[in-house]
């Protein structure tokens, strides 16, 4: 049995694929495919390429990476000529709609996006070079005024033992990195930050599943996300108390969610 919880402390879950380079790609076809998608997405801003920037030869400039996003700003589609990306965010009066449906969305305008794309260019993408399942979560204090008391909570995080009343930690960053299996790794980052919508002081647990599936071709993408997604459940409640996952609602359900 899987652990869902009603009211989940995550801030952001990001779902991606990276592929080669489709240099047939360029911002009009972006564009174009906003068009056709602008019910669903009423907003576009261009953000710098995630790694190396790719420009074909018939190009005055490099095509940055669009965003498309949605009224409510909880959900967008991040596209580039090596990765299309989906994101769901916390927001005011948004409800976390779990991870089957933000995979659904994802594979939803995946799809689309790979239709368009061979209507419009002939490219087609075939093969699957990386994938990432990211969960980002915000863990705030709840009144506790000291850090030390505070990662008691979070027994995954080690804080390190200080002389007696130098115990008010007041910055702390660590990572963990985990090879899982051949085709999928975990990275565990832990954060104490200040939450900007408030103000409230905690910890941000990023826990990012990243791997190749096997084969690599999109087949294999669907299997992949539910394996990295069971994994980094595993790793959420080993790294959390009952306490803290008490605060969270828990509810035992069947299969992935």
């Amino acid at each position: 049995m899987r652990i869902k919880f009603r009211n989940p402390p995550i801030d952001e879950l990001v779902i991606g694929s990276y592929f080669p380079p489709i240099l047939q790609l360029q911002a009009q076809h972006v564009g174009s495919f906003w068009a056709s998608v602008l019910d669903a997405f009423p907003r576009c801003t261009q953000q710098a390429p995630l790694g190396e920037w790719v420009q074909a030869q018939d190009e005055p400039m490099p095509m940055p990476r669009f965003w498309l996003i949605t009224q409510d700003d909880s959900r967008l589609i991040q596209i580039q000529k090596n990765a299309f990306i989906a994101n769901w965010r916390n927001r005011p009066n948004v409800e976390y709609p779990h991870y089957v449906t933000v995979k659904h969305f994802f594979e939803e305008y995946l799809a689309k996006f790979k239709t368009f794309l061979t209507r419009a260019t002939g490219a087609e993408i075939t093969e699957v070079l990386n994938l990432e399942l990211t969960y980002t979560n915000f863990l705030a204090m709840n009144g506790l005024k000291v850090f030390s008391d505070f990662v008691r909570l979070v027994p995954g995080v080690d804080a390190p033992r200080l002389p007696e009343g130098m115990n008010n930690i007041v910055g702390y960053s660590g990572s963990y990195n985990i090879d899982v299996s051949a085709d999928l790794n975990l990275r565990i980052t832990v954060t104490q930050a200040k939450r900007n919508i408030d103000g409230v002081q905690g910890l941000v647990l990023q826990i990012s599943a990243g791997g190749i599936p096997d084969p690599r071709d999109w087949l294999a993408t669907s299997l992949w996300f539910d394996k990295a997604h069971d994994q980094i459940g595993k790793v959420f409640l080993s790294v959390t108390t009952k306490e803290l996952q008490n605060s969270w609602g828990p509810q035992e359900i069947g299969g992935s969610a």
